[in-house]
């Protein structure tokens, strides 16, 4: 008589329905990949339709330039920007308090998003402690960040676009040129804050010029 097999642990329920590995789609699916200009577009857009233009703009530019999870954009402080003696040096550190499993990193800022930064800290007066707030006087909630970034791309129109929508166009677009800079997805994985490549590899969206790799054979 054949020994029966105990289910796996963690595949198999007593029901013996299958359960769902963890996946990086939301209860509406995948966030959409937006191009450099539909990004752009959204960044002119929040200043038009937003109270707080400038810091909308900003979360949308730093979820592009940087691929920011919403966590990492509210929990941005002043002293991610600026070195010891309180200099803007064109980095931000994204300090454990925001990173995802608390792995902190350091990214290399755009030049227009290094001087938009420091003029916004300047013009808002912030010396110190978080540089996003609400209307309310309360510091930035990753909630707050999600929803107004996806106020902005609604109305720009696109539909299926969410705040991950930056970070994911940001890691599809580095993915697809890595090569072209003598870089490679494993580069990308890190600058990503990605514990394993292969969750990099989830964020990455086909390209369209995928049946042209045959040509390279």
């Amino acid at each position: 008589m054949a020994t029966k097999m105990p289910p796996r642990k963690g595949v198999i329920k007593k029901d013996l329905t299958i359960t769902k590995k963890a996946s990086h789609r939301g209860p509406l699916g995948r966030a959409k990949v937006l191009t450099p200009e539909q990004m752009e577009r959204a960044a002119v857009k929040a200043l038009e339709i937003s109270d707080y233009g400038p810091r909308d703009r900003l979360f949308i530019m730093l979820s592009r330039f940087c691929g920011l999870r919403s966590k990492e954009i509210a929990s941005i402080h002043v002293t991610d920007l600026v070195d010891a003696e309180g200099n803007f040096n064109g980095k931000l550190y994204v300090a454990e308090r925001g990173a995802k499993y608390g792995k902190p990193r350091t990214l290399t800022l755009r030049p227009e998003l290094s001087e938009a930064l420091e003029d916004y800290i300047k013009v808002a007066g912030i010396k110190d402690g978080p540089i996003f707030w609400t209307q309310r006087g309360e510091p930035c909630t990753p909630n707050v960040v999600r929803k107004q970034i996806k106020t902005v791309y609604l109305a720009c129109g696109y539909k299926g676009a969410r705040s991950h929508s930056g970070r994911r166009s940001a890691i599809t677009m580095m993915a697809r040129n890595a090569n072209s800079v003598q870089a490679s997805l494993e580069d990308v994985r890190i600058w990503a804050g990605h514990a394993h490549i292969g969750t990099t590899g989830i964020y990455v969206d086909p390209s369209p010029r995928a049946e042209e790799l045959t040509k390279l054979l």
